[in-house]
């Protein structure tokens, strides 16, 4: 396997894991977003906490060159 796919398999399995863990307050989901060229990768919080509306990056990452 060439080294571009070795870092788009571990990107994608480190970031599906931490998008798959629970928040412990809130109202507050993750998502997990990859662009179409798989060289994109973004992680946010989306939810309420209390009465207010969350929005926000976690994680961005992109595979330059």
């Amino acid at each position: 396997m060439d080294t571009l796919n070795q870092y788009r398999q571990i990107i994608e399995e480190v970031l599906t894991d931490y998008s798959q863990l629970p928040y412990s307050y809130g109202d507050l989901e993750r998502g997990f977003i990859i662009g179409c060229d798989r060289n994109s990768y973004l992680l946010l919080t989306v939810g309420w906490q209390q009465e207010q509306r969350v929005h926000g990056c976690l994680i961005h990452i992109e595979i330059k060159n």
